[in-house]
């Protein structure tokens, strides 16, 4: 009887993929046996010379239907290695850069303004109280100075308010008793103080402020404790008023 090898074609001389081999182990019959294996080697052997051949670009060409069909998808995460050498090359640059530039925004949201603990607030003893709230929110305390200002350079400080009624009012309260200026410095200094010195009516400061430095010592809207500059440029003429050459000039704010 003839060996079942001697009855499978051999998929790869017909140019087209067949199904798989499946090899099963066969009773030894002597030479019949050996005959078999001798001829499944045989076929399976063309059929990887011949695939070979297809993908060194030999001479034997697959069919124009195997050459139309798309290429078989590509298994995700195939570029991991680069795309992680990639990452691992620019990440540490990207994030020194990424830090320079907040720090550079940090650093040039930082400024500064005038803070100034009136008479009644020196005179009822919340000089520390006041301080400590500045630090403890924050602030730098860059310089201070106490001093007692008379008529006219208290009139040239609030020069802005000369016309309305209060004038003469106010002038004689701030100087009825040295104050102390100080200069403060954090990022958003200007718009973070008057947050936190409150309304300028200290009545309504204890009731919708309460944790405010006008709550806790201010009285009303003239003796309210202490004042903060109303904007970056307010702060910058009064800074000047206190601490520079600018004593002369008129200070522009609508802060008592």
């Amino acid at each position: 009887m003839a060996p079942p090898a001697a009855g499978l074609p051999c998929w790869a001389e017909m140019g087209r993929a067949g199904p798989p081999l499946r090899l099963r182990a066969q009773p030894n019959t002597g030479g019949n046996g050996t005959s078999h294996c001798v001829g499944l080697l045989s076929c399976i052997t063309e059929r990887a010379r011949k695939a070979s051949d297809i993908r060194q670009g030999g001479a034997l060409a697959l069919p124009a239907r195997r050459l139309a069909s798309p290429a078989p998808p590509q298994m995700a995460g195939a570029n991991k290695p680069a795309a992680g050498a990639i990452v691992r090359r620019w990440l540490t640059p990207l994030l020194i850069l990424a830090l320079c530039g907040f720090c550079g925004c940090a650093a040039a949201k930082r400024e500064r303004t005038l803070a100034m603990i009136k008479p009644d607030g020196l005179a009822g003893n919340y000089r520390e109280k006041i301080k400590a709230a500045i630090l403890d929110s924050g602030f730098h305390i860059v310089k201070e100075t106490e001093v007692q200002l008379d008529a006219e350079t208290a009139s040239l400080f609030y020069a802005e308010h000369s016309q309305r009624s209060f004038f003469d009012s106010l002038v004689k309260y701030i100087t009825s008793g040295p104050v102390l200026a100080m200069v403060l410095e954090r990022p958003d200094a200007v718009t973070q103080w008057r947050a936190l010195i409150g309304p300028t009516d200290a009545r309504k400061a204890k009731t919708s402020h309460p944790n405010s430095i006008r709550a806790m010592c201010g009285l009303d809207s003239e003796k309210n404790c202490v004042h903060g500059s109303d904007s970056p440029e307010s702060a910058a003429r009064e800074i000047s008023f206190f601490f520079g050459d600018g004593v002369s000039e008129t200070v522009e704010h609508d802060e008592l």
